[in-house]
């Protein structure tokens, strides 16, 4: 029983045994990338999601500091409804700016363990030929 689990994981993962008559009809009708294949392309569009979000965050930064500027301004010049309203135009930036932070990070922690899978999932299959030689013995 153990065995079967230990094959089907080398299959998922390597995507290199052979199909039987019955994966293969399946397969035709639903072809399925190896896992480890899945696994890594899913990596890359977290990062690139993540870098998108940076430019994002980047051009949110950028917006705050530009509004500040005017609030300064506004404030200098005597003209309270103008730095009011661009002070509350950056608090709404500013929660937006959190909300992508914090989604950054729980990218970034997904992200984390996808890798760690991906590492520890290597290294399953690289001591599978070791378990076949621990079994005969």
């Amino acid at each position: 029983m153990a065995s079967s689990k230990v094959e089907d994981f080398v299959k998922n993962w390597g995507g290199k045994q052979e199909p039987s008559i019955g994966e293969r009809i399946k397969n035709a009708f639903k072809p399925q990338q190896p896992l480890r294949y899945r696994l890594v392309m899913a990596n890359y569009r977290l990062r690139t999601m993540v870098s998108r979000l940076d430019v994002y965050i980047s051009r949110l930064q950028e917006r705050d500091r530009m509004l500040f500027e005017k609030v300064v301004e506004a404030q200098m010049s005597k003209d309270t409804a103008r730095a009011a309203m661009y002070a509350n135009e950056i608090a709404e930036i500013r929660k937006i700016s959190k909300q992508l932070i914090t989604t950054q990070i729980a990218l970034e922690q997904v992200q984390l363990r996808l890798e760690t899978i991906t590492e520890l999932g290597d290294v399953f299959n690289s001591l599978i030929p070791v378990l076949g030689v621990i079994r005969e013995l």
